[in-house]
């Protein structure tokens, strides 16, 4: 299998799916390397199959982005640029109590 932008966008976000992806990984990278993998919380990267896979290979190390750090993602960085934009010179001031 070819890994692009067209084949992983044709991909759906299954387990089966995510294990196929690190198959590929597991396959391209030579051995004598780590790999970090910085996923989010979806429930398909911490599904049984795909850590079981993942603990029988120490050599991967899984990374969750936090829960609520979805401008981390780079599918979510457009809505991040947009609010900048959005509030771009508008002043904030603290409100007095």
């Amino acid at each position: 299998m070819r890994l692009n932008k067209n084949t992983v966008a044709k991909w759906r976000k299954r387990h089966q799916e995510f294990l196929a992806f690190l198959r590929h990984i597991d396959k391209n990278v030579p051995d004598d390397l780590d790999v970090h993998l910085i996923v989010d919380n979806y429930a398909t990267h911490k599904h049984a199959k795909v850590m079981a896979w993942l603990a029988k290979r120490p050599r991967y190390h899984i990374h969750f982005t936090p829960t609520y750090a979805s401008w981390l993602n780079q599918g979510n960085a457009g809505s991040a640029s947009s609010l900048s934009k959005l509030y771009a010179g508008v002043r904030f001031h603290p409100s007095e109590n």
